[in-house]
């Protein structure tokens, strides 16, 4: 396919950037961040392809989440869960600023 073709072009660098891009707006675009399992989901869903983090000369994912601490914020919770939250830059302040704004939906009621 084309898309393969221009990811087989392209630079380590190129594709860091990219993968970088990718991974903000994903993680900008949720309010109250996201699990690592989900980002991981959402990246291949929404990019389609896998996260290239081994490609890019990591091991694993976390590891290369925490190596990006300029798009990623990476917080453990109470109960020892992990959280990633996406890091604004000049060009997507106003995104993150539009997402803060949004109402949450209360949560669901357990009816039983």
């Amino acid at each position: 396919s084309q898309v393969a073709a221009e990811i087989m072009d392209e630079t380590t660098e190129a594709r860091q950037l990219r993968v970088k891009k990718s991974i903000r707006a994903l993680l900008l675009s949720s309010k109250h961040g996201c699990t690592p399992k989900q980002l991981h989901s959402d990246y291949e869903h929404i990019v389609g392809e896998l996260l290239p983090y081994k490609a890019l000369g990591y091991s694993t994912f976390m590891e290369y989440l925490t190596s990006i601490p300029d798009v990623v914020e990476v917080r453990f919770s109470k109960d020892c869960s992990t959280m990633l939250y996406g890091i604004a830059d000049p060009s997507t302040r106003h995104i993150a600023k539009m997402v803060s704004k949004q109402r949450s939906k209360p949560p669901a009621r357990n009816n039983q």
